[in-house]
């Protein structure tokens, strides 16, 4: 058997020789279009919020759930896992202070068919800021060449959660970009 193998190595040696060659191919995660030098943290685009910008955000976001202006203000707001919530708001860019529009998400995930969670307003603050206190240098934030200045790019921050019946799941908070901001 082992010589009637062997006996078919030169017909299938030009075969070998003939596959075509590999090309390593680097992929570039969806919302993160490599904005940022992931090696020294460097920011490669200054079209995105600096640090102060995105507390400002979390603080709208958080005294619109809460304590709305046309409206008695409220403990709780109810989360489900159909439905999060979701807001849009317009930021000032960085470098020219054009608008940007960021998306701020409070979700949560489990493996049952409907959970629903109460968040309040200390958890709402708390999540949304555990989103740039949790992120990464490179990735979710970069600093601009020759300052201090902090730039926000997105990002998600996940805490574990026991629902219903001691099922585990997650509280999650993700600030982005709106898709249609990110440069061609």
């Amino acid at each position: 058997m082992l010589a009637q193998l062997l006996s078919l190595v030169p017909f299938l040696l030009p075969l070998a020789t003939a596959l075509p060659t590999t090309t390593n191919h680097t992929l570039v995660p969806r919302f993160n279009p490599n904005y940022v030098d992931p090696v020294r943290g460097s920011c490669k685009t200054k079209h995105l919020i600096n640090e102060w910008q995105f507390h400002n955000g979390v603080d709208r976001i958080c005294n619109h759930l809460f304590r709305p202006a046309d409206k008695p203000a409220v403990d709780t707001v109810g989360v489900a896992s159909t439905r999060s919530v979701v807001f849009t708001i317009d930021v000032p860019a960085y470098d020219n202070n054009k608008p940007l529009r960021m998306v701020y998400e409070i979700k949560v995930e489990n493996n049952l068919a409907y959970t629903e969670m109460r968040v309040n307003e200390s958890e709402c603050r708390r999540g949304f800021t555990d989103v740039l206190n949790e992120s990464f240098l490179g990735i979710n934030y970069c600093v601009v060449d020759g300052t201090e200045d902090v730039l926000f790019q997105g990002g998600t921050f996940e805490r574990a959660m026991t629902f219903q019946g001691n099922q585990p799941g997650k509280q999650i908070f993700d600030v982005r970009l709106r898709r249609d901001q990110y440069p061609e």
